[in-house]
């Protein structure tokens, strides 16, 4: 069970160019004629998009002021050197401002494992469509929206860019760094001192700027979206399941209106030959390692990261002894949701195989994320 993998990410597969020549003149206009072929299909692809296209680039959006909206088709496109996502809130009577700052204290307050309570905003409406990496296929979903102020925004780090934590540069190409760490590294010219404290993670991407504010006419209250099953979820369960099929499918996930939390939804793929009951005992105890914490070296904890540097070490040490596999794929997303709010995503299921739905999102007023609170998690066996 990855948690880093909360999205599908897709890749772009290289044009083969049309020609082959035996001289650098032909191979230069077979170049010229696959980019044309190329930009020509984009272009075209773009055209035949019947709804709003948002475009983010190293730090910043690209995004129709004004959109008109009870539910709207969206299209993430990421033009950038690093992966970005595409998260949305209303405002209501909150500023981008305040919002941040409740944004700020609450990722703070994961180092020290006491979850902060929820931005306000968050349950005025939220929505989004996932992380796009760097060169990754344009992500393209159905999403609820009403009336009013909407903040678009980016939570993201540079490190999670496909293949930064291996130095592979992140999809900055030719082995450069994405712009956002050399851009990190500039501001902090010096380094860390001798001696000195260790070095701070990188920052989320809105702190470099990268948000939107955008206005929404319409309809005052959310419609949902329309798929082919709807999974919809209500404080603290999930309803819908039995309706998925074996195959890909284009999902609603559904908070329902008479939700009082916020809510998202990871899908992880346990394989075959488990029962609902297996697959869920196997995830409570993978659960139990990511955020059991267990007691604390004298001194005091080393944050987040040491948690989970402390859990993959456990998790490694029990399957040695026959402990519980984690390692399982998350197969699928969606964004923060408020209550009435949905969003479409694409899921592909086998048959034969147990998946679990979960929620990793804490109450309104902090605390721990559901799975653990509130035992929200389910499997289902697809037929």
């Amino acid at each position: 069970m990855r948690r880093s993998a909360w999205f599908r990410l897709v890749t772009v597969v290289a044009l083969i160019p049309l020609l082959a020549a035996a001289c650098g003149e032909d191979d230069e206009e077979a170049d010229e004629e696959t980019t044309e072929e190329t930009e020509a299909g984009e272009e075209a692809e773009e055209e035949a998009f019947d709804g709003v296209t948002l475009t983010a680039s190293d730090y910043e959006f690209d995004a129709p002021e004004e959109i008109h909206a009870s539910t709207v088709k969206v299209r993430g496109v990421n033009d950038g050197a690093v992966a970005h996502e595409f998260a949305l809130v209303k405002l209501g009577d909150q500023t981008s401002k305040e919002f941040f700052e409740q944004l700020d204290t609450l990722f703070a307050s994961f180092e020290s494992g006491e979850t902060a309570p929820m931005p306000d905003a968050a349950f005025n409406g939220a929505v989004g469509v996932s992380t796009v990496q760097p060169g990754g296929d344009p992500l393209e979903s159905e999403i609820s929206m009403s009336e009013g102020n909407w903040l678009l925004f980016c939570t993201l780090t540079d490190e999670e860019t496909e293949g930064a934590d291996e130095g592979e540069g992140g999809g900055g190409g030719d082995g450069e760094e994405p712009a956002g760490r050399a851009q990190e590294e500039e501001e902090d010219e010096g380094g860390e001192e001798e001696g000195g404290e260790e070095e701070a993670g990188l920052p989320p991407h809105y702190q470099l700027g990268m948000f939107k504010e955008l206005t929404v006419t319409g309809d005052a209250e959310p419609s949902p979206p329309s798929g082919d099953a709807t999974v919809t979820v209500v404080d603290y369960s999930f309803e819908g399941l039995d309706d998925l099929k074996a195959g890909t499918q284009t999902v609603v996930g559904l908070n329902s209106p008479d939700s009082e939390q916020v809510h998202h939804i990871v899908v992880t793929d346990f394989g075959e030959g488990k029962t609902d009951e297996e697959a869920e005992t196997q995830f409570g105890e993978c659960l139990a390692l990511f955020f059991g914490g267990g007691e604390e070296e004298e001194g005091g904890g080393g944050g987040a990261d040491d948690s989970a540097g402390r859990a993959q070490e456990e998790e490694e040490e029990q399957q040695e002894e026959g402990g519980p596999d984690c390692d399982n794929p998350d197969v699928g997303e969606i964004p923060l949701v408020s209550p009435g709010y949905g969003v479409t995503f694409d899921l592909s299921l086998e048959s034969g195989h147990s998946y679990v739905f979960a929620c990793f999102i804490p109450d309104r007023e902090g605390g721990p994320p559901h799975a653990i609170a509130h035992d929200m998690f389910k499997a289902i066996t697809i037929a």
